[in-house]
């Protein structure tokens, strides 16, 4: 599963910890640039403003639609046009490479650039919207931390972004120690 889509939901970082810390790093240069690394060669001398305000909108859409979709709401007819108008505009050309006895599609950019990016973030939602279960998109239980993950367990019952943050660890200690400070 591709999941550019999570990495721009969860770029809005919040401390799991409680701290009550938050950091949008879409406004951090160093995991902005961190992020677009795969499209450099797309994206040379567009402004890192012009990017970051594109990769803003679009988490702000991308939010706005997974909080109806994991619920199983509909998602609103005016979000599902302008996420539409992102895939529409995509400069993405499909072809197929034959190399010996195999063959590979492959992906090649009209017009490379911020199109190309934002496609390639929405064309790995689509995957969630199209295959994905929505039950199974949640957001992480510890209060303080909002991440959000894709639960691949068999019976569904992953409540905790666990594996980027430690929350599961974390919130398990705070419920024993609130159960031993009860106790006493």
């Amino acid at each position: 599963m591709n999941t550019l889509w999570l990495d721009i939901l969860n770029s809005d970082w919040h401390d799991y910890r409680g701290s009550g810390r938050h950091e949008d790093r879409l406004l951090k240069d160093a995991w902005l640039i961190n992020f677009l690394a795969p499209w450099r060669s797309s994206l040379n001398a567009k402004p890192l403003g012009k990017i970051r305000n594109a990769l803003m909108e679009l988490r702000s859409l991308l939010r706005r639609m997974i909080e109806n979709y994991s619920v199983r709401r509909p998602i609103a007819k005016k979000d599902l046009d302008a996420f539409n108008e992102i895939l529409r505009r995509s400069p993405v050309i499909n072809k197929v490479a034959c190399t010996g006895s195999d063959y590979l599609l492959k992906q090649e950019y009209r017009n490379p650039g911020i199109q190309a990016l934002l496609s390639d973030i929405a064309a790995s939602f689509t995957e969630i919207l199209v295959s994905g279960e929505p039950e199974r998109v949640k957001t992480c239980q510890n209060p303080d931390c909002l991440w959000i993950f894709y639960d691949n367990s068999k019976n569904h019952s992953r409540k905790w972004c666990e594996n980027a943050t430690g929350c599961g660890n974390l919130m398990k200690v705070r419920k024993h120690r609130a159960r031993v400070k009860a106790g006493r």
